[in-house]
């Protein structure tokens, strides 16, 4: 069984390629889904090997383009827009590429399409300020052991 799952790409012969967690995976995979007329063969395969298999097919252009357009609703959301936090990109400090790292669950160099990703989405919760309004509610939570039953 997997949990939700993101529909990004269907063939015009009824394949479908979508991205979520298996149970009992914390990691992001593929799952293809083979057409009825095929057997409908279902296969999972992680991001990253996703990734790498067949770059410029439509199903690897699909993600990519369902990841850009995730990204710039986020972005586009934030006062001064897209163009002004890819300016802020340019412009970030070390400081704020380290803030981002220790966010994130990757460490330099970047060695996966993966990792570089995680990044990213650090960088833009951080230039956004997403992080530090994630960061403000956790210091306002109740610790384990105080007084709750976790």
């Amino acid at each position: 069984m997997a949990e939700a799952m993101l529909t990004f790409c269907e063939s015009s012969n009824g394949d479908t390629w979508s991205l979520g967690k298996r149970d009992g995976c914390g990691a992001l995979q593929v799952l293809h889904c083979a057409n009825a007329s095929s057997g409908g063969a279902k296969n999972w395969l992680g991001l990253v090997e996703f990734l790498a298999t067949n770059p410029g097919s439509p199903e690897h252009s699909a993600l990519l383009e369902r990841i850009g357009a995730i990204v710039s609703d986020r972005i586009a959301d934030k006062p001064g827009g897209p163009a002004e936090l890819l300016m802020h990109f340019r412009d970030a400090t070390e400081a704020e590429a380290m803030t981002a790292l220790s966010g994130s669950k990757v460490r330099l160099p970047l060695g996966s399409t993966s990792d570089a990703l995680e990044f990213f989405n650090c960088m833009v919760d951080l230039l956004t300020g997403l992080q530090q309004v994630e960061d403000e509610a956790d210091a306002r939570r109740i610790p384990a052991g105080f007084g709750s039953t976790h």
